[in-house]
């Protein structure tokens, strides 16, 4: 669990023999989030040792060069290597555009579905609502329309203390409900408290 930040890549907006253009690799609750996606991002990964096929939302916060370049290069990628699951790209309004410009210039096709949510650089904005986690956008002050993306895990199940429950001769079809934080009551009417059943999970984290 918690959360795993790879900079891929931080430089200005061109890069250098050893410095890549914007793109990071955030990794929570087992799904990965690619946030930008400057030239050279595709190296980055490799050099990461990421598995394509776990990229499944890819979030371009505004259309300067340095955080988008690299983005046709990687669906390009994604079809050489047989993807077939969906793809969610989060972004400006004229990204569809620009990426579907490009495929049909050179007259290519992805052979997996691409889905565009465009972002709105005024207001936040909910884009993801999971049971396990949420991603919103946020405005940001730029030369140009930008959004900053905030990724916030929800909080876990209290953690069962099994021992203790077995020796209270707990059943196993009551876990999940003292998971949520209530006590348990035996046949007798006597009631266990949640505190000595349970303890705090580890706490929800964020990055934005």
């Amino acid at each position: 669990m918690g959360l795993d930040l790879i900079i891929l890549g931080a430089a200005s907006a061109t890069p250098t023999s050893n410095q890549f253009t914007t793109a990071q690799l955030l990794k929570m609750r087992e799904h990965y989030f690619l946030i930008d996606c400057g030239e050279g991002t595709q190296k980055q990964l490799r050099r990461s040792k990421t598995k394509f096929s776990r990229i499944n939302h890819i979030f371009i916060s505004h259309l300067h060069g340095d955080h988008f370049f690299g983005l046709v290069g990687l669906l390009s990628s994604f079809h050489l290597l047989g993807r077939t699951a969906p793809l969610t790209i989060y972004g400006p309004p004229k990204l569809k555009d620009i990426i579907l410009t490009q495929f049909r210039a050179a007259g290519t096709f992805t052979s997996y579905p691409m889905h565009f949510v465009v972002t709105q650089h005024k207001v936040p904005q909910v884009l993801v609502d999971t049971d396990a986690y949420t991603i919103s956008s946020f405005p940001l002050k730029h030369r140009i329309a930008t959004t900053g993306f905030l990724f916030k895990e929800k909080p876990l199940k209290r953690t069962l203390n099994k021992e203790v429950a077995d020796a209270h001769g707990i059943p196993v079809c009551d876990y999940h409900w003292i998971k949520d934080g209530k006590n348990w009551t035996n046949d007798d009417g006597e009631e266990v408290q949640n505190d000595l059943l349970t303890s705090d999970p580890p706490k929800p984290l964020s990055y934005a």
